[in-house]
Order: structure tokens, then sequence, then C-alpha cells
């Protein structure tokens, strides 16, 4: 079975990694409902987050909990996955680089912040995993590929895309809690 993930706070932990340079470099702990941009200002947190998605920060990127362990049973279970990533072309070396890091090995698939419900289905996955309610918004009803939203949402941005207000999904959505949930869902539907 052919499984789209997202990477950013869904195969890593992004928000964590923003959280910790915020830290080290302006010595501010961001809150909860905090965005980057109330924080240390527009500017320097459309920096930061370039600097994150486009250089060897991006190996920073600690895995999210069970996140590769799951991986490699379902690859090993002979399922394909295709990294299903909003970033931009020039934004995946180091994507590869992270995969090679943890052990894994998938396709990357740039969506140049384009919609991901169109391509999923046009990459013919049976599943995507991902964080974001935009995005998962954007598989609609006559879509094969059924769209899983992975609890923790994201840190709003001005580069992150999508829209930091969307709240409501579509009942076709499957919700899960963690890594270890997705994997079971994955089991029952093979």
């Amino acid at each position: 079975m052919k499984i789209g993930i997202d990477f950013d706070d869904t195969l890593n932990d992004y928000r964590a990694l923003l959280k910790d340079l915020v830290r080290e470099r302006h010595h501010h702990d961001l809150k909860s409902g905090e965005t980057l941009a109330s924080t240390i200002g527009k500017e320097v947190s459309e920096s930061l987050v370039k600097e994150v998605l486009e250089t060897e920060l991006s190996l920073r990127l600690a895995p999210r909990q069970n996140s590769i362990e799951v991986m490699q049973r379902l690859i090993k279970a002979s399922h394909e996955f295709i990294i299903l990533t909003a970033r931009y072309d020039r934004e995946i070396h180091y994507i590869d680089e992270w995969l090679s890091k943890h052990g894994l090995q998938a396709n990357v698939y740039p969506t140049n912040r384009e919609d991901k419900g169109p391509i999923a289905e046009e990459l013919g996955l049976a599943f995507h995993l991902d964080d974001m309610i935009s995005q998962i918004n954007t598989f609609t009803v006559d879509h094969q590929t059924v769209p899983v939203l992975i609890a923790g949402g994201w840190m709003p941005t001005s580069l992150a895309g999508g829209d930091s207000n969307a709240s409501k999904v579509s009942d076709r959505v499957a919700k899960v809690d963690d890594w270890l949930e997705f994997e079971s869902l994955i089991n029952t539907a093979t």
C-alpha cells in the first residue's frame, strides 16, 4: 500500500526545534497559543522558518515519538512511503539526509506549497498522514486517499502555509493521537 506522510511536525517535531531556536537565539520560551511572529516579529520569524527549511538545521529535527519505529515496521510489511511535503523543491535536500540519518527510505515529493489532496490522489496514495487541518481539508469526498489527521497541531507562521484558524474537519477524516494509533489504522485496513 502507498502511504503519504507529511514531513514537518508529522514525521518530526518541527515545533520543538522552533521553540528551541527561539529560546537559544531570542531568550524567550514560546507558550501555547503564541505564534513566532507575535513573539519575535514577522521578519525574524520568517527568516527563522526559512533557515530551518533550507539549511542543515533540518537535520536537528527530532523524530516525532514512535515515528521511526512505526515507519520501519510498516516498510518491513511491504508498505511504500511517500513524503508529501509542502516544502519547495529547493528545500528537500535536507529531508533526504534526515531520512538517511534515521535509517528510513521514502520517496520525497515536494508540493511547493500547493494543496496536497489532489496530489495525493494523483500519486495513488491509500492514506495520507498530516498535522495541518487546512491540508487535510483539501482531500475531497471524491478522493480515494483517506486523509488522517495526527494530533498536535502546528505553530502558525506566515511561511508554513494554510489557515491557522481552520478547525472544522470533514467527517471522512480519520483522526489519530499518535504514530502507534496510525500504525493500528494501517494494519486494520490491510
